[in-house]
């Protein structure tokens, strides 16, 4: 951002990307803060906000174009005019947990070990004391006189 004398300032990108969105139009009040452009880079979209309360002068760039580093994306004129900005503030119950994702908890509850009867329990920790007898099958080829030439 620079800010020469006749208090326009110059909003650029803080890296090359491609304009995914525009979100003012020239002449519109933008308030500090807000957000004016959405850059898109290594599949991420990032949002740009304005740094001060002012009118956009103008817009260098277009949806679908690609923003060097550094790049102007548009201008503000910030004379003495104030935009004020209402700010909605929504309180999340953090705690909160969808009904399906709470089917989905339940169900993998059930597959837990404490789900278990304690009967299974009981004896999975004796099994798994023990060491598996492992049956071994030895399959011996029989040779017919056929087949040998």
């Amino acid at each position: 951002m620079s800010e020469g004398k006749n208090k326009t300032i110059r909003i650029q990108a803080p890296m090359q990307a491609v304009v995914h969105q525009v979100n003012v139009a020239v002449g519109d009040s933008v308030a500090a803060g807000q957000e004016v452009a959405v850059l898109e880079a290594m599949k991420m979209q990032h949002g740009i906000t304005a740094p001060t309360s002012g009118v956009v002068k103008a817009i260098s760039v277009a949806v679908g174009e690609v923003v060097e580093q550094n790049g102007a994306i548009l201008s503000l004129d910030s004379g003495t005019e104030t935009v004020v900005v209402e700010s909605k503030t929504d309180t999340q119950d953090l705690d909160y947990i969808r009904p399906d994702l709470a089917e989905l908890n339940a169900r993998l509850d059930r597959t837990l070990d404490a789900a278990r009867p304690e009967k299974w329990r009981d004896g999975m920790k004796k099994a798994t004391g023990r060491r598996a007898k492992m049956l071994m099958i030895y399959v011996i080829p029989i040779v017919s006189s056929n087949m040998v030439n």
